[in-house]
């Protein structure tokens, strides 16, 4: 028996309409289960995020208090930097000995426990100086406190004045000096130039003075009325 030719294209589309359907409800089919599969590992995930919030809550706070155990931590290392007051030194012995220094004014300050610097003299007159020529004195001192002296620094307000002090602890009950060298250089007249020391003493600062007459004989103007040197 022989088709016709309209029946066997009719049969054709059918079958390829058939084949079709069958196709596109296959991939309906795998879609959903994608997509049920998306969604249940979602609702999972969530679940996991809900078990236990109690425990989140503790992690949470664990963290807080390491950052605010780190922050004290550091402010105290700070603070105790700032109020450090004794410095350790070497003697000659090589044995470590607690030298207190200036500290700030807001702590109570030790005024017995302290270096102490007594000066044989305090002044120097050099008398009466060519200008153009330099003078020296040696200022000597005794360390009578109960910690070895230490001198952080020597300066004058003029140029013309270079003290020269001992850069090594000054034991206590030894002696030490401090030279001071002038230059009478463009100089004339009165002169009095302070030289400032500063120490772990009480006070912290120590004046000593070289005084003396510079003569300029090339000076128009030379005389004992000449205030020009007199630095207090």
């Amino acid at each position: 028996m022989t088709l016709p030719k309209d029946e066997i294209y009719f049969l054709l589309y059918q079958l390829k309409k058939f084949t079709f359907g069958a196709k596109l409800r296959l991939c309906h089919n795998n879609l959903d289960k994608i997509i049920n599969k998306t969604r249940r590992k979602h609702i999972e995930n969530l679940k996991l995020l809900q078990i236990n919030p109690t425990m989140s809550k503790i992690n949470m706070l664990f963290v807080f208090i390491i950052i605010v155990c780190f922050f004290a931590c550091e402010q105290g290392n700070t603070q105790g930097n700032n109020d450090k007051s004794l410095t350790e030194i070497k003697t000659k012995s090589s044995i470590a000995d607690i030298v207190r220094n200036p500290v700030t004014a807001h702590e109570a300050l030790d005024t017995i426990n302290v270096a102490k610097m007594e000066f044989d003299e305090t002044e120097f007159n050099f008398g009466t100086l060519l200008e153009g020529l330099s003078v020296e004195h040696d200022y000597t001192f005794t360390n009578t406190g109960k910690v070895p002296l230490v001198i952080t620094d020597a300066r004058s307000t003029c140029g013309c004045t270079v003290p020269v002090y001992p850069k090594d602890p000054v034991a206590p009950g030894e002696k030490g000096s401090i030279k001071v060298k002038f230059n009478s250089a463009g100089k004339k007249g009165n002169q009095s130039k302070p030289v400032t020391l500063t120490a772990n003493t009480y006070p912290a600062f120590t004046k000593v003075f070289i005084k003396g007459y510079v003569h300029n004989p090339n000076a128009v103007k030379d005389s004992g009325d000449d205030h020009e040197g007199h630095d207090h």
